[in-house]
């Protein structure tokens, strides 16, 4: 192994040991003392690489044990590379539309202020160390920026830039960024929209909550396209009744939205041809059984929809 260059990261998996120089990526194995170079070409400058342990695993002894586990590794021209422990390249995934790149960064200070929000946009940026983080997700840091990447949906999740040199650690799903001009250190929380909903509720933001659901109304529609717990924004308006009537209107429209659209998918769930439907209704001999199960889902879907109507 040529260690000519210096070491810029190194990350342990198991037995396993990922050493990115300034110039190649190898892994190793501390076993059986050999190792592999990560892909032919040389990276020119330092970058990084990290293990991303989704599928964790506590009896881990030959290559096939690990054929779950993948390599990030980050490349110049905001490029990334998925490879396996035989240090083989399977897919390079680009990353170009970081820059320009405007996240939002929300402000919560005393609870009945409004809602503020941050804007940081990414003038410009590199790849540097990679780091796993909050689990599943990947974080790529450089002297300016870091970038947090879900590298299973192949989506920039999020970017920030500074003009001054910056050190980024995490703690949980907590981001410390160290200002090395300043010498001020700035904490950032990272949520999934169902945590940050909950821990508002939790906290008595109830105000910034709805203005937050106000705010990025499509987005919030969008997710309660996918999420069992939409029963949070039911829980938000209890708790804001009192709130100036405006407000309250705006957050009903959007509650409204999602009602409307839970009501046309009941219909188009209704309207197919189900197999246990057309089966009761053309078979006199059906079990009772059958029948049985589908008044129970039916039911089910009836007393969804009622819980959802009782949101307005």
């Amino acid at each position: 192994m040529d260690l000519s260059a210096p070491i810029v990261q190194i990350d342990i998996f198991s037995r396993f040991m990922l050493v990115t120089t300034a110039k190649k990526i190898f892994v190793c194995d501390t076993e059986r003392e050999m190792y592999k170079q990560v892909g032919r070409k040389e990276n020119g400058k330092a970058l990084g690489s990290c293990f991303y342990n989704k599928y964790k695993s506590d009896n881990l002894e030959s290559l096939e044990d690990f054929s779950k586990h993948k390599l990030f590794c980050t490349r110049p021209g905001l490029r990334m590379w998925q490879a396996n422990f035989e240090g083989e390249v399977f897919y390079t995934q680009k990353y170009r539309n970081a820059i320009p790149y405007i996240s939002e960064i929300m402000q919560f200070g005393d609870k009945n202020a409004n809602l503020e929000t941050e804007k940081v946009e990414n003038q410009n940026g590199s790849f540097g160390k990679i780091f796993v983080f909050n689990e599943n997700l990947l974080c790529v840091i450089s002297s300016k920026n870091f970038y947090i990447i879900d590298p299973e949906k192949d989506d920039l999740v999020f970017s920030y830039f500074s003009p001054n040199e910056i050190d980024v650690r995490f703690v949980g799903n907590q981001i410390y960024i160290w200002n090395n001009h300043s010498g001020k250190l700035r904490v950032l929380n990272f949520y999934t929209f169902d945590d940050l909903l909950s821990n508002i509720l939790r906290l008595k933001y109830y105000k910034m909550g709805m203005q937050l659901v106000i705010k990025y109304r499509d987005d919030v529609i969008n997710w309660s396209k996918h999420s069992p717990h939409t029963k949070l924004l039911n829980n938000l308006k209890t708790e804001m009744a009192a709130v100036d009537e405006e407000l309250l209107q705006d957050f009903n429209e959007v509650l409204q939205q999602i009602i409307d659209y839970e009501k046309e998918q009941l219909g188009v769930y209704l309207k197919e041809d189900d197999p246990k439907i057309g089966n009761i209704n053309n078979d006199d001999s059906h079990s009772e059984s059958d029948q049985e199960e589908l008044s129970e889902e039916l039911e089910l879907m009836y007393k969804q929809y009622k819980l959802n109507e009782k949101m307005i």
